[in-house]
């Protein structure tokens, strides 16, 4: 089949057209391919005949764009604490970001169950003797943060992030049909808001969760939920993460946040 010189640049140019998501490096991309065209333009008549300088063109614009390509069309990059955020407007520092390929920082503490750092992934076990579901804390303080992270549940279980005082101030709790967001006072716990929706076990989920002044949200897998209670304005000693009983992997876990102000 014959490829004419005329469909290489309308190929390039409907790319433009049907794709508006089309990112810089994209843009660049086509740029490459206009020049490569020119320059195929001044090589010898056999190599300008319409049925060899076609694949020429094609071989060295997908060499040169396809990395540009790729990043449009491939994995979605991770989004910044200040990208589709639901109670920050701009970024917060970022605070951890356990890369999971050896043990943990000493801001970290196994307070239940047994949590084990292993090939890009955190593995969470509740142990029976604990009485307890399996906690992690993070022991920085945070007036204001964003946690995010990505799950997987071996079965129907729990999953919660929250943030303590030492009272326990607010939580986020991913059951396998649901979840909710609550203030976590120990007189008079309340659940706020709650959303029902299928939390699968075996696939990854994604969940973000984030506190600022007297507010608490979250995003699991899309859906969000909002909550506002004055108890939440509790001053924050720690970030936690809890699971059980089913095991559960945690990957691309990060923390942003502003550190409580000294006294």
């Amino acid at each position: 089949m014959e490829i004419s010189w005329r469909a290489v640049q309308a190929g390039r140019a409907s790319a433009f057209a049907g794709d508006e998501g089309l990112n810089k490096s994209g843009v660049l991309g086509s740029l490459w391919c206009h020049l490569l065209m020119k320059i195929a333009a001044l090589f010898p008549p056999v190599v300008r005949s319409t049925r060899s300088r076609a694949p020429l063109c094609f071989l060295l614009c997908f060499s040169l764009c396809g990395g540009g390509l790729q990043s449009v069309h491939g994995e979605k990059e991770p989004a910044s604490p200040g990208e589709s955020g639901l109670l920050h407007s701009g970024p917060l520092p970022l605070v951890a970001s356990p890369q999971f390929q050896e043990p943990l920082g000493p801001e970290w503490k196994v307070q239940h169950g047994r949590w084990t750092p292993e090939n890009g992934e955190l593995k969470a076990v509740e142990l029976p003797e604990n009485k307890h579901r399996a906690v992690l804390h993070h022991r920085v303080g945070l007036s204001r943060a964003v946690v995010e992270l990505e799950f997987r549940m071996e079965g129907a279980g729990f999953l919660g992030v929250g943030c303590d005082g030492p009272p326990h101030v607010g939580r986020v709790v991913v059951l396998s049909n649901r979840f909710h967001i609550a203030q976590d006072s120990k007189s008079t716990p309340k659940i706020l808001v709650a959303s029902e929706m299928e939390v699968a076990p075996g696939v990854w989920h994604q969940l973000r969760v984030e506190w600022k002044e007297d507010e608490m949200a979250a995003r699991l897998d899309g859906r969000e939920l909002r909550a506002q209670h004055e108890y939440f304005r509790k001053p924050k000693g720690l970030t936690w993460i809890g699971i059980g009983p089913a095991n559960t992997t945690i990957r691309n876990l990060r923390i942003y946040g502003e550190e409580n102000p000294e006294k």
